[in-house]
């Protein structure tokens, strides 16, 4: 079946062919929208530039704001993590990007090149390719979202010519590449695409993101940790994070190198590899720190990532442990960043408490118990604190206080909830005791308790969570 999809398209003038249209892209999450790249040479006038179809049906609109100087569009990529981020190549005026889904495009730091194709990494999507025209030639890279760019051009002939055609292999390490002079394949590491090559082995990653809630209001920065451990046998290739929910925020990350002390962020948005895991020893990992700032307000929303390497699937998604609840307010808002801690700094609470340092014998036998430290870098308010087991029924009861942060002993009453007054930049800390009503296995992604943080008006505006077993 074929269907003309014109309206809405200005007809082209007099005399100029139908194939004005030159990049097509959908949207991988919501298929009826999609995306259309029209070149200015052949459809002169307000016409050119980008043009999105939203309803299924046959309507475009123009999508151009940003892109005054830049409507010959030649090429379109869709981030298939994040679709409501799209990199537009043109003619004569480099790389435009919009986070949006087209309603405002920035032009990137290409300068004025033309750019006849663009590719995007699917596992990094941070990584994209550019092929440029005669002039300048062959391609370039970003691994930093079109912010800064370089040559990629080891192994061609020079001066490379133009570069008229892209594809990328489903892993993101073989690059495809049609110049004047041929076909090229241009590897994004060592012997990514010669075939005689053994295969590159599997493996798995497990997550966690700390602190599970946040609230800002728009336009200011927050951020939160990551952990990326690789628990399989190989080492986990070009590993990196990207937005995997459709949320107007800027986004990006920095490895956190631990090995120093104070730890420092390191490597803007760049992949990196895993060490295999060897066991007995524990799993590597590599920390990092996201970042992100709300361009528009949003009730409270979980916030999904992708965490994946080339030879890896994009780790498992459990809501509250690796994801993030995130409000972006239109007023200020209390904040309340939570971080908790357990006897043996493994987020975990055994039930009883073990007998053995560094965990206290309890008062109270058959009772385990964890800590709560809070700051809020946001507004004054009352705080209410809750506790959960979030989507499981797992068979605890639950007792909260607020506590003195030099002694540790409780300052309010015990209960199902603490109720405070918090001020901006107060640090109040709490304690959370924990019995057990049956037994309960050894499951961090299903057993858990999770700590909530809500405002005057009931709103979540910070979280943390631990795991928990019993006996």
């Amino acid at each position: 079946m074929r269907t003309l999809l014109n309206t809405g398209i200005a007809p082209p003038a007099p005399g100029m062919p139908a194939a004005a249209i030159s990049a097509i892209v959908v949207d991988p999450g919501a298929p009826l929208v999609i995306y259309a790249g029209v070149g200015a040479a052949a459809f002169p006038g307000p016409e050119g530039g980008v043009l999105e179809r939203t309803d299924g049906g046959a309507t475009w609109t123009a999508a151009n704001n940003g892109l005054t100087s830049g409507r010959d569009v030649r090429t379109l990529v869709i981030d298939p993590s994040a679709p409501a981020t799209l990199y537009a190549g043109t003619f004569g005026t480099g790389v435009f990007k919009t986070t949006d889904g087209g309603q405002n495009w920035v032009q990137m730091n290409i300068g004025t090149t033309d750019v006849l194709v663009l590719a995007i990494d699917p596992q990094a999507p941070a990584t994209l390719y550019a092929g440029v025209g005669a002039g300048t030639g062959g391609a370039v890279t970003s691994t930093d979202g079109g912010v800064t760019w370089s040559p990629f051009n080891a192994g061609l002939p020079q001066p490379p010519s133009g570069t008229f055609v892209m594809a990328i292999s489903p892993s993101g390490a073989c690059l495809h590449a049609a110049f004047g002079g041929g076909l090229w394949h241009l590897t994004t590491r060592p012997d990514a695409c010669d075939v005689s090559a053994p295969p590159v082995l599997q493996t798995t990653l497990t997550t966690a993101v700390l602190p599970n809630a946040r609230a800002v209001q728009v336009n200011s920065l927050l951020s939160v940790n990551a952990t990326v451990i690789n628990t399989g046998p190989a080492t986990a290739l070009g590993v990196g994070i990207s937005l995997a929910s459709l949320v107007p925020v800027n986004f990006s990350y920095w490895r956190l190198d631990t090995s120093v002390f104070p730890p420092k962020l390191v490597e803007l948005n760049a992949p990196v590899d895993i060490p295999a895991c060897v066991p007995p020893a524990a799993c590597p990992q590599e920390n990092f720190v996201l970042f992100m700032t709300p361009t528009a307000p949003f009730g409270p929303t979980e916030v999904v990532f992708a965490f994946r390497g080339t030879n890896t699937p994009a780790a498992p998604t459990l809501v509250g442990i690796n994801t993030l609840l995130v409000f972006s307010s239109a007023t200020p808002t209390p904040d309340m960043v939570a971080v908790a801690g357990t006897c043996t700094n493994n987020g975990i609470v055994p039930i009883p408490m073990p007998e053995v340092f560094p965990c206290p014998v309890p008062a109270i036998p058959d009772i385990g118990f964890f800590v709560v430290a809070t700051t809020n870098p946001g507004i004054a308010d009352t705080i209410t604190v809750t506790a959960d087991t979030g989507g499981s029924a797992v068979p605890v009861g639950i007792s909260i206080c607020e506590t003195n942060p030099l002694s540790g002993l409780c300052v309010s009453t015990l209960g199902s909830s603490a109720v405070t007054f918090v001020p901006a930049g107060g640090q109040p800390t709490f304690a959370v005791f924990l019995t057990a009503t049956a037994p309960i296995p050894f499951d961090p992604a299903a057993n858990r308790v999770f700590l909530r943080f809500r405002r005057s008006d009931g709103t979540i505006v910070g979280g943390t969570s631990v795991a928990v077993r019993a006996p």
